[in-house]
């Protein structure tokens, strides 16, 4: 799971530690099944810290699965605060019309699926709370929004963004990607974490095919099964292989229980 970023001029901090902490906490809690790592926990993971983009500032989907890959992930999510706007409406009647000021909040966030490099979720998140005109010159002066009801909001945002990133990832099956050959072992980044044991039998799919797409981004075309290979010893988040059949197994290659 990758920071998620303030994309815009406005500065609340508060975005950001709800978002690490209660986004966690919340897919644990009500996505049972589903493994989550931090980047906050070090070694590559930092690397996810800043999402690796392409020239058009757009997230570069290949590069990142790829990277997590590496990592055993299935899944990689991202997120940005894209836009906090206020709108000011007229409300009443003839006479008796008002200005209602309202603070817009707006979420984006995607899911990347590491099998394909494709987005199983991409979508945008926004709520509208109503200001006073006190709060409304406040944040007019300020370039940071410190607001009781903005927390409010974003811990509603949290659970509308969570709910969303549980129904698109629980679901996926199980991959794994042999990320290293050491002789006559294949070493994948996964292990007893993912209910995998010591005998249990893989197979093994092509792995290199590679589709351009729009905007210069690249996406893996899963490809036919090319062989087998037995679990022969195993870690939490590691695991060594030898071939049980097949042949030109490369690294890359996809592997699902049989």
């Amino acid at each position: 799971m990758f920071n998620f970023e303030n994309n815009t001029l406005q500065k609340t901090q508060n975005f950001q530690e709800i978002f690490h902490k209660g986004l966690p906490e919340y897919l644990i809690d009500q996505c049972p099944g589903i493994l989550l790592l931090n980047p906050a926990a070090g070694g590559l993971l930092k690397a996810l810290k800043e999402p690796p983009k392409l020239k058009s500032g757009l997230i570069d989907g290949y590069a990142l699965t790829i990277l997590g890959r590496q990592l055993g992930l299935n899944a990689v999510v991202t997120g940005s605060l894209e836009d906090i706007r206020i709108i000011d409406e007229l409300q009443g009647v003839l006479w008796a019309k008002d200005t209602q000021h309202l603070l817009q909040v707006f979420i984006r966030v995607e899911v990347f699926d590491t099998r394909t490099a494709t987005k199983i979720l991409d979508d945008t998140f926004d709520r509208q709370i109503e200001i006073d005109d006190l709060e409304y010159r406040m944040i007019q002066e300020s370039e940071q929004i410190k607001l009781p009801e903005l927390n409010e909001t974003l811990n509603r945002l949290l659970t509308d963004v969570g709910e969303s990133i549980c129904d698109a990832i629980r679901d996926q099956p199980w991959d794994g990607f042999i990320t290293e050959i050491d002789s006559d072992r294949y070493v994948i980044p996964s292990g007893t974490e993912v209910g995998l044991e010591p005998g249990d039998i893989l197979e093994v799919f092509d792995g290199s095919r590679i589709m351009e797409g729009v905007g210069g981004q690249h996406f893996f075309i899963p490809g036919l099964k090319i062989g087998e290979i037995e679990i022969v010893a195993i870690t939490e988040d590691r695991l060594e292989a030898k071939l049980v059949s097949g042949e030109d197994i490369q690294k890359g290659s996809t592997v699902r229980r049989k």
